[in-house]
């Protein structure tokens, strides 16, 4: 069957999948601007003294640290487009990582196994799409979509997996007013390193006892408030590869 445009009823779903999917992908998971603080050009980082610059020095050294764990989960709280999102993730140095993304209009389900990317969408997702989310569900069913790694049009769910991308920028210009003092964070003891730039504050804890690495990030003001929050250092993970038939390739909806 086709519809008035020519185009055959199967063609017009499948090209409404892959909208759907690319939707996801583009605007639902990129954490970047959420965690990492403003750069700015202004001359304050020349006349940071003492405590600052300190500080910049124990975030660079935690920064570094957290990305030598073999694996590491973390749980990001944000908004994208007016809606509160948690991302729950696992991931390891290996390219393995699997988690789920949700908001109000229901998860996505991620594995990434090297270049793979697999995605599944629940019905409440679907649903929150309308009858182009319902035709989408007839034809996916319950299966995994598989996309490679490496295309950009899956960079915001890739990005998902990616230590670089979730921890702060910490270059001299990239803070404001920085300060630090003792406290603790989950029980462990940890100094807390505050940046406050043009209305916006981001709260940073870095553990003070055993290797160094960064607990929490959050982003209090300003455009895009969000919270980081990482645990299970060098646990191991289990990423469960979806079999074929459990899958359906990006190509085949596109």
């Amino acid at each position: 069957m086709r519809n008035s445009a020519g185009i055959s009823t199967e063609r017009a779903s499948t090209m409404l999948i892959a909208c759907i999917v690319l939707t996801a992908a583009l605007t639902g998971c990129s954490a970047s601007t959420a965690s990492s603080p403003r750069k700015t050009n202004d001359s304050r980082s020349e006349a940071r003294k003492g405590s600052g610059t300190s500080m910049l020095k124990t975030l660079r050294s935690a920064s570094a640290g957290t990305q030598e764990y073999k694996s590491l989960s973390y749980r990001l709280k944000n908004v994208i487009d007016g809606k509160s999102t948690t991302s729950v993730m696992r991931m390891d140095q290996t390219g393995n990582c699997s988690g789920e993304i949700s908001s109000s209009d229901g998860r996505i389900g991620i594995i990434k196994s090297g270049e793979r990317l697999f995605m599944r969408f629940d019905d409440a997702y679907w649903e929150s799409q309308g009858d182009d989310g319902g035709a989408a569900r007839a034809l996916v069913k319950e299966r995994w979509i598989e996309a490679s790694a490496s295309d950009s049009d899956f960079e915001g769910l890739t990005e998902a997996c990616d230590l670089d991308n979730l921890l702060p920028s910490v270059t001299d210009d990239s803070f404001g007013d920085v300060t630090g003092s003792p406290s603790s964070f989950d029980g462990v003891a940890s100094t807390l390193i505050t940046d406050n730039e043009s209305g916006e504050r981001t709260d940073i804890y870095v553990a003070a006892d055993g290797e160094p690495r960064i607990l929490k990030v959050q982003t209090i003001g300003g455009t895009d408030p969000s919270t980081i929050t990482f645990f299970d250092f060098d646990e191991p993970i289990s990423v469960r590869v979806p079999s074929s038939s459990e899958t359906v390739p990006f190509e085949d909806i596109s």
